[in-house]
């Protein structure tokens, strides 16, 4: 209906009262640049644990490698070995992430590490959000040199510290799960240790 004298449509009434229109079509993909706020952008566990399988099936060739060759090879060899089986396993991670804001499996389940700013996490976050795996990979490598050294191992031989071990790395496995299922932007332990959040985007 059109107003007679002016020919132009009449003004339409806004209740001030009214709640705020929210586009849920823009919920799967997150835009550049930014953090956003709708929290349909960090509904990301199905992905995140997508993404947790599809690098695993990367690193693979490396575990195989790790146990398998050179281990039977042993001495320098297995020290070697090591050492470059973990700083590339280490590096896919923190390279990945620094860099890019993911690894290959996030780029194939669109999702992207960014700072509480929207950017990028860079070399010093990267390294802290792996800082419990960066600890573990350095302990096997100091056992190596303890082993090549002909130090006595016999204290890490025994079943009590190797449990200590397993019992610690379930303990981190479920704090972050917890963490991750008890806040809005499904942040875990290390996101908060290192200032991150994980969000969609293509």
């Amino acid at each position: 209906m059109t107003n007679d004298a002016t020919g132009s449509d009449p003004p339409v009434a806004i209740n001030p009262y009214a709640p705020p229109e929210v586009d849920l079509r823009g919920a799967d993909e997150a835009p550049e640049g930014g953090l956003p706020e709708h929290l349909g952008y960090y509904r990301t566990i199905v992905r995140r644990f997508g993404a947790a399988l599809i690098d695993f099936v990367v690193l693979a060739p490396l575990a195989y490698l790790s146990g398998d060759v050179i281990h039977k090879g042993g001495g320098l060899v297995g020290l070697v070995g090591t050492v470059l089986v973990t700083l590339a396993s280490t590096a896919y991670s923190v390279v990945g992430h620094a860099l890019y804001g993911r690894t290959l499996g996030k780029k194939l389940c669109r999702v992207q590490v960014v700072d509480l700013q929207g950017a990028l996490p860079g070399w010093y976050r990267a390294i802290l959000r792996d800082a419990f795996p960066i600890l573990l990979n350095a302990t096997a490598v100091a056992r190596e040199v303890a082993v090549f050294l002909g130090l006595d191992m016999s204290l890490f031989l025994q079943a009590a510290p190797a449990q200590a071990l397993a019992i610690g790395i379930g303990l981190w496995t479920a704090v972050e799960f917890v963490t991750m299922l008890t806040n809005k932007r499904r942040r875990r332990l290390h996101d908060f240790l290192a200032g991150t959040v994980v969000i969609r985007r293509g």
